[in-house]
Formats: structure tokens, sequence, C-alpha cells
């Protein structure tokens, strides 16, 4: 009974019986590949991609494993290969060369041009308008500490942990937060940060005294 009930779903799935025939074709699977790991797709927009709804994505994955996998594929490589590396060049400082073009009207290279007497009797160079590099110069984009700390803390974050910048005092010097908190809050923090932010809470201290 169990494999009649089964046989009857993979009959359905794949347009045959009295069910509605399914769109999913066998390439589909390649082609959502291509579009999460070359454009970052997400389900939305394989759904317009392919004319159906977000939920015949979804359905689609359920029922046929490889259209399934293959998006995760396609989706990991462009967050690794793409976003990822972004990410860490913003955070580590880039070069870059900037190129001003403007368009210009030059010589077809492609066409037979006048001689120089054809040209003396009123013939005129065959020419073809096309954008021309008039600038070209080398930019650096600095490292980006936060961008550097959110790689950090994302990659390894048993040494480097967020920690949200915390007043230790109020209105007219009332504590915030006890001793044990506070030394809850440094132990979080990596060792030489931890001195420098213990240092500054001292040196405020003695200032107020």
């Amino acid at each position: 009974m169990a494999s009649q009930r089964a046989a009857k779903s993979v009959e359905k799935r794949s347009g045959k019986g009295r069910g509605r025939p399914t769109k999913y074709k066998s390439e589909f699977a390649h082609i959502a590949k291509v579009a999460c790991e070359d454009g970052g797709f997400t389900d939305q927009k394989l759904a317009k991609l392919f004319n159906v709804d977000r939920v015949t994505i979804h359905r689609w994955k359920k029922d046929y494993p490889d259209f399934c996998n293959t998006i995760k594929e396609g989706k990991d490589k462009f967050d690794c290969e793409k976003v990822e590396k972004s990410f860490l060049k913003r955070a580590t400082g880039y070069r870059y060369w900037e190129i001003t073009q403007e368009l210009m009207w030059i010589d077809d290279p492609k066409a037979v041009q006048p001689t120089i007497e054809e040209q003396i009797a009123g013939a005129k160079r065959k020419k073809i308008a096309k954008y021309v590099t008039t600038k070209k110069f080398r930019k650096e984009v600095p490292a980006d500490a936060k961008a550097a700390l959110d790689w950090l803390s994302n990659r390894n974050p048993k040494r480097w942990k967020k920690v949200k910048h915390v007043e230790l005092t109020g209105a007219e010097g009332k504590n915030l937060i006890n001793a044990d908190v506070f030394k809850a809050i440094l132990s979080a923090m990596p060792e030489q940060l931890a001195q420098l932010v213990k240092q500054k809470v001292i040196e405020r201290l003695e200032h107020q005294q």
C-alpha cells in the first residue's frame, strides 16, 4: 500500500497521472546554480527567473534534492568567493585604478581611409565614436578597523569578542555596574585591550577624586 502511494507521488511530480503537471525541468538545477553562484540570486529572484512563485521554489527544493543541493552550492560559493573576499579587502585595505574616459571621434580601424590626395580633394576620414581613456590614477583605500574587527570576531570569536561600550558611572557619579560585572567585561576582551580599558578607568577615577 505504501509503495503504491509513493509511486503515485512520483507520477504526480513528474507530470504523469491525474496530478497537475509540474513546470520543473532537470536543467533547472544547473541554471539555478549558475544564477546563485554568479549573481547571488535569492529564492525570490529564482522564482522570477523560472516564472513561478516562491512557494513553488520551496516545493521544488523539497521534491528534487539535486535542485536543492545545487542552489546551496551556488549560494555558498557566491558568499565565499565574492562577499567574503570583498569584505576582507575592505578590512585590510586595497589599491585600485581610477579611470576617466571621454567619448571621442577616432579613426575607424576597420575602414579603409582615403589617401592624402583624396583628403586634399575633400574626402573625409571615416571615424567612429568611442570612449577613450584620458586619465588614470592609482588610488588606495585604507584598512577599516571596524570591518577588521567584524572579520576577526567572526573568524575567531573566542579570541576576538565584541564588547559594547558600557558607561561605568551615571549621573552624579553613581556606579552603573559593580566590580564583578566590570571584571567579567574585561575577561571577555583581548588581554591588551583589557589592560588599556582598565588603565583608562583607573585614570578617570583618580581624576574624580
